[in-house]
């Protein structure tokens, strides 16, 4: 991969977001007031007066950073480094008037070698490339009077664009293994030599904190501005899986999962029900419930089953069992149900109800046999017949509307 490929391999959500915000007339306004003190000569003004330009070859793992960086990704900007005493791993990116100014934290050159320096300085390199200086995104953040829609695009933003700059800080250091060590110390704080962070170890931490937050019903993390640090290393691994299998398809596939993952830190009103990974059991129990109804599991059925089915589910063996005993899908949506710690909202019950109908048109009709049993999972709810009822007329009615 190359420099040339980036818009490739984009994150798409980071590029369609971006778009929106461009076109948002409240953000056009905050962007054109933010002109005073915040252009590149102030930026590199402030670098000069409270950090020290660092010439590569002063520092000999920098130097090597900064070679391997200029040929994983030629045609990089020319650079002017800054080094800022703190004792926080960190660093980030900004436009100067000539070259593109990289700051690095004083514990970042101390604490890691060439190859997790060279992610680390990819990763900012990212944030330039893809235009992400453009609009400057923590200013929106903070402003309080920004509308709300507004707002919640500018986090979702901030957290895509964290995925595509990750795929260049990958492709930048050109080792999975680096990438893994230098994200590990910066989220971890943890900087000694003999650390080991095995990619698919910190990756396979996700599962756990998905479990986690669904177990929980935590929908409190919209408002953070970056990935979960596990979510970001999985993400990392389903790219290098996608770039090392030769088929372009594969990056798009991984384009899913990784928008599932994130789906997890968004507001519960935002995007497609079915999307929802915290609502997946419910989806894929109930889906198979509903689709058994009339014995047989068709293909399309099942393929859509195995799209939404929660991670770890082998469908097949799912699906031959729920055959011979229909009533156990019953049973594990009611399982799922009593599972969550959190008191579900009506908003997330609306959901599950709108996306089981999804599932069950998903062979074109939506039978009488199928709302029958739909009522019985909305009873695990605590939704009587004629609140669903009303949800399937809303359905029925969104989807001739939408014909």
């Amino acid at each position: 991969m190359r420099l040339a490929d980036r818009d490739a391999w984009r994150f798409p959500p980071d590029r369609d977001l971006a778009a929106r915000l461009r076109a948002s007339p409240a953000v056009q306004r905050r962007i054109a007031s933010t002109v005073a003190g915040s252009g590149p000569r102030t930026s590199r003004s402030a670098m000069l007066a409270s950090a020290v330009m660092v010439d590569p070859a002063v520092l000999p793992h920098l130097a090597r950073a900064i070679a391997g960086l200029r040929d994983q990704l030629p045609g990089i900007p020319d650079l002017e480094l800054f080094v800022y005493n703190d004792a926080d791993l960190n660093g980030f990116v900004t436009p100067g008037q000539s070259r593109t100014i990289v700051a690095l934290s004083s514990a970042t050159v101390n604490h890691l070698d060439a190859e997790e320096l060279a992610y680390v300085l990819g990763h900012e390199l990212g944030h330039a490339a893809y235009g992400h200086l453009d609009i400057p995104a923590g200013v929106l953040a903070a402003d309080r009077t920004l509308p709300i829609g507004d707002a919640a695009r500018v986090r979702s933003w901030q957290r895509a664009m964290e995925i595509s700059a990750d795929r260049t800080g990958l492709v930048a250091c050109g080792s999975l293994s680096a990438a893994a060590r230098a994200l590990f110390k910066v989220a971890s704080g943890i900087v000694a030599t003999s650390v080991v962070a095995s990619p698919q170890l910190f990756a396979g931490q996700w599962q756990r904190l998905a479990d986690e937050v669904i177990a929980a019903g935590d929908r409190d993390f919209h408002h953070i501005s970056h990935p979960f640090p596990p979510l970001r290393m999985r993400a990392m691994l389903l790219f290098q899986e996608a770039i090392d299998s030769g088929d372009p398809q594969r990056i798009s596939v991984a384009d899913r999962a990784i928008a599932a993952m994130l789906g997890m830190m968004e507001p519960s009103d935002s995007g497609e029900p079915i999307a929802d990974l915290r609502l997946r059991a419910f989806f894929f129990w109930g889906g198979l419930y509903l689709a058994l109804e009339d014995g047989a599991v068709a293909l399309c059925e099942n393929q859509r089953l195995a799209e939404i089915a929660p991670d770890g589910t082998d469908v097949a063996a799912a699906v031959a069992a729920a055959h011979a005993q229909p009533e156990t899908c019953l049973e594990r949506f009611a399982e799922a149900f009593r599972g969550r710690r959190r008191r579900f909202s009506a908003l997330e019950i609306h959901r599950i109800v709108y996306g089981l109908l999804d599932i069950a048109r998903t062979d074109g009709r939506v039978s009488a046999g199928e709302i029958a049993r739909l009522e019985r999972l909305a009873e695990v709810m605590g939704v009587p017949p004629q609140g669903c009822a009303l949800v399937a007329a809303q359905f029925a009615k969104e989807r001739s509307d939408g014909a």
